[in-house]
């Protein structure tokens, strides 16, 4: 089992079963096969997450992963490689930027790593806005309003466009559900494919931010745009000499390691 299919599982448990002490968690994973030192990793990786907190050996859940499991699964998932995949992405950051940052888990890890004083940063994402909230170089955070889409914590609507369309951003900074083999990205609804295309327009500079497991999968169902009209894509280095050129061809490639 992958580390990030584990960790899923893991955290999967604690919420739906209740696992309050850490004898809980360490018996539950000894009875999936894993291995106690492992078991121990995996509680510790999750509680550096923010996800839980261990208090004297009880496990207490926070707040923010309750209001959208489906949402705290996607964030412990190839956390290592969103993480350096933001750390790369911050480095394009200047004094005074008005940035977007579109709703998704590497986005929020991006958030994060900011150290440099941003004047303005515009989010769909609750949890983005959210992260935003606690680092002091965002001068200013504005959060989109309209219909929220509990599965990905993403604003989306006619009210949530009509309030983009009022900005204009140096960067903006977007992930997205796949890119299929014909370097087409797609998102997986309708509602939040309108936003990621209008603030690609609305921006000088666009960045991608993908982890190498959305890259060629055939996942999402509403087509967005062509990797062609993205000026960079941002991805860890577990892609293929082939994946690579093809990318390459369309856009700025920057894979990290």
């Amino acid at each position: 089992m992958k580390k990030r299919e584990r960790l899923e599982m893991l955290f999967n448990a604690i919420v739906s079963q209740n696992l309050i002490t850490t004898k809980e968690f360490i018996d539950f994973a000894v009875s999936k096969e894993i291995k106690y030192l492992t078991a121990t990793r995996d509680l510790k990786e999750l509680e550096q997450l923010e996800y839980i907190k261990v208090v004297h050996d009880h496990i207490e859940i926070s707040n923010a992963s309750l209001e959208s499991p489906m949402h705290s699964y996607r964030y412990v998932l190839n956390v290592e490689e969103k993480t350096k995949i933001a750390a790369r992405a911050v480095e394009f950051l200047e004094e005074e930027d008005v940035v977007y940052i579109s709703s998704g888990t590497t986005c929020e890890w991006l958030v994060k790593q900011i150290k440099t004083d941003v004047a303005l940063v515009v989010t769909n994402g609750l949890a983005v806005f959210n992260t935003c909230l606690n680092n002091e170089h965002i001068k200013e955070t504005i959060l989109l309003g309209g219909h929220l889409r509990r599965k990905t914590l993403a604003f989306y609507g006619g009210d949530t466009l009509e309030i983009l369309s009022r900005y204009r951003f140096t960067k903006a900074f977007l992930t997205a559900t796949s890119m299929q083999n014909n370097l087409e990205l797609f998102i997986s609804s309708e509602s939040e494919a309108s936003i990621f295309s209008k603030a690609v327009s609305l921006a000088k500079k666009s960045f991608l931010v993908m982890d190498s497991t959305k890259l060629v999968e055939d996942q999402g169902s509403r087509f967005v745009t062509d990797l062609s009209d993205i000026d960079y894509l941002i991805t860890d280095d577990n892609i293929d000499n082939e994946i690579r050129e093809l990318i390459a061809s369309k856009t700025n490639l920057i894979v990290v390691k």
